[in-house]
């Protein structure tokens, strides 16, 4: 899949049908919301994809489905955050994603106090499962048994290593953390 902008940061996402070569480029009609961030799912029939909305200055962004056969997508999140790095469940009946908790005044680093979350496709139900508060995160992704899941998140700001603490140490900016939905190391 592609997921590129241009010099002049117009963005588009598509895919290659590799027994053609053929290039396919997804347009957004009507809107000068931007798609990126693909992700697929087992079946290679949808993307998990972020809509940035330019309502919003693209300060804020939903999680979406785009449909391969009909050319369509719809948006999945409803919450007015900064969600980014979708991916689907082994099942396809979740996506798991990461959202920013703030906008930044200042520095090269638009968004920080990233969490993981998750959407369930069936209900709709978003669901925080990190609370880490962290700099900057890397696409979180499901483990096969659709419990568990990994994802790498640089310089915890909240409840690390304690909950309810606060701590901007740097000695714990590259350590790799493994979290149970439950929220436990494993």
């Amino acid at each position: 899949y592609l997921d590129y902008c241009d010099s002049l940061n117009n963005c588009q996402i598509g895919w290659v049908d590799l027994s053609s070569n053929k290039v396919s480029l997804f347009e957004m009609k009507n809107t000068k919301d931007i798609v990126s961030s693909t992700s697929s799912s087992a079946d290679s029939r949808q993307l998990a994809i972020v809509i940035k909305e330019a309502a919003n200055n693209y300060e804020t962004s939903k999680i979406g489905l785009l449909d391969l056969e009909k050319n369509t997508y719809r948006p999945v999140t409803h919450s007015s955050t900064f969600k980014e790095w979708p991916a689907f469940s082994i099942d396809g009946k979740k996506i798991i994603y990461a959202q920013a908790g703030r906008v930044r005044k200042s520095g090269k680093t638009r968004f920080s106090g990233w969490d993981v979350y998750e959407t369930d496709l069936p209900t709709g139900i978003e669901r925080r499962l990190t609370e880490f508060c962290f700099f900057l995160i890397d696409r979180p992704r499901y483990l096969n048994d659709n419990k568990r899941f990994v994802f790498s998140g640089e310089s915890p700001a909240c409840n690390f290593p304690r909950p309810n603490t606060t701590h901007h140490d740097d000695s714990y900016s590259y350590r790799d953390y493994k979290v149970t939905q439950e929220g436990k190391e494993i």
